[in-house]
């Protein structure tokens, strides 16, 4: 789950489920807060530029750019779960773009932060040759990056 502001700064939630209304597997969903009513809105699905036939997990939004950060393994990347970004709001993103192999690898990649300044933050991935994963994809590790 993640919270952000759209460009009224209504509060929005962003999250994951498998609704029947959706595009594939898990998709993300979005709910805005009504301060009128002191209520969330029904939910809506983000669309098909985020959603795929596959599943979508771990949304995080930038809260000073909006840019959308999520992990996907329906979308073309480099391995099974790789993260991607979008622009935009609620159900109208740009195309998504898989961050590359600066972050991506042929293992799962996913929980994708970044600093509220930007430019640094973390991930989490079962890549091999890790600590805990010695020479398997076994186990998940917390990675930190800086960009350069």
């Amino acid at each position: 789950m993640a919270v952000g502001k759209d460009y009224k700064d209504r509060e929005v939630i962003y999250f994951v489920s498998d609704r029947k209304e959706g595009k594939g597997g898990l998709d993300i969903w979005y709910t805005t807060y009504d301060a009128k009513r002191n209520t969330y809105k029904a939910p809506r699905n983000c669309g098909s530029k985020v959603n795929s036939v596959g599943d979508e997990f771990t949304p995080f939004i930038n809260p000073r750019n909006r840019k959308l950060f999520f992990s996907s393994n329906g979308h073309a990347g480099y391995g099974q779960l790789d993260v991607f970004e979008a622009s935009g709001e609620r159900s109208k993103w740009s195309e998504p773009v898989n961050m590359g192999n600066s972050i991506n690898t042929g293992s799962d990649e996913l929980y994708y932060v970044e600093s509220e300044k930007g430019g640094s933050g973390f991930f989490v991935s079962n890549r091999k040759g890790t600590y805990t994963a010695n020479n398997s994809s076994c186990c998940d590790d917390l990675f930190y990056f800086v960009d350069t």
